[in-house]
């Protein structure tokens, strides 16, 4: 089970509208290392970026000897990609931040001219929300869309939207899974991991007690998108 918002649906969604065999692919964000096997296990050239040194040595650590996914640490908004290099860019829940404009334009840089966007978004359901699924948002560092402004966001980007998928049922199967895994792996950690992961740790049973206890499903949902760019 993939532990992302948008869990297995959004990669099943991709691999149902597009054959990833034979496809060079680029996969951006954190915590997608199962994503990145199955689609190289599926025939394409992957490759990952992150923004951080934490999750490069994460993937690292999981994908243990898997050196043909190669994996590097870069701004998603200014990567070391030459123009039109990717047949699919895959981000699922690591562009929905206050650079996402910047993130887009960057991902359409790198794409080749028939290449695709398969982007999931976490996205409000309502304008107006309770104080503390602001909480969750601020904490998870976010900037959802208004779920009726997602497909008219993208097509302002000069993006064609060929698939898209309300994938907001994953919401809760995700926090769940999140606690549950949480509390698979505490007795596991030392205790200096425990403390290098105590703000982690802390977020991740917050957020989910939050959205699990005060119906968050009312307020976020994910999106997932297939899209390409216009000629």
């Amino acid at each position: 089970m993939i532990v992302l918002p948008g869990t297995d649906q959004q990669l099943t969604f991709f691999k149902k509208n597009e054959n990833p065999d034979g496809k060079i692919i680029l996969i951006v964000g954190a915590g997608a290392e199962q994503i990145a096997v199955d689609l190289f296990e599926s025939g394409a050239d992957v490759s990952v970026i992150v923004e951080d040194y934490d999750s490069l040595m994460n993937y690292r650590l999981l994908l243990g000897q898997e050196e043909r996914i190669k994996i590097k640490l870069m701004d998603f908004t200014v990567t070391d990609y030459d123009d039109k290099t990717f047949d699919y860019v895959y981000a699922q829940a690591s562009i929905s931040d206050e650079r996402r404009k910047f993130i887009i334009k960057e991902l359409k840089r790198i794409l080749k001219d028939d290449g695709k966007l398969c982007i999931g978004e976490m996205a409000l359901l309502e304008e107006e929300y309770p104080e503390v699924i602001g909480d969750i948002i601020e904490r998870a560092g976010i900037d959802p869309l208004l779920s009726k402004d997602i497909i008219s966001y993208y097509e302002s980007k000069n993006l064609l939207i060929e698939q898209n998928k309300n994938a907001s049922d994953s919401l809760a199967e995700f926090y769940n899974l999140a606690r549950l895994k949480l509390n698979e792996s505490l007795g596991d950690l030392t205790e200096q991991e425990l403390s290098y992961y105590k703000k982690l740790i802390k977020m991740i049973k917050h957020e989910s007690n939050v959205f699990l206890k005060y119906g968050g499903d009312k307020y976020l949902g994910f999106y997932s998108l297939i899209m390409r760019k216009k000629n």
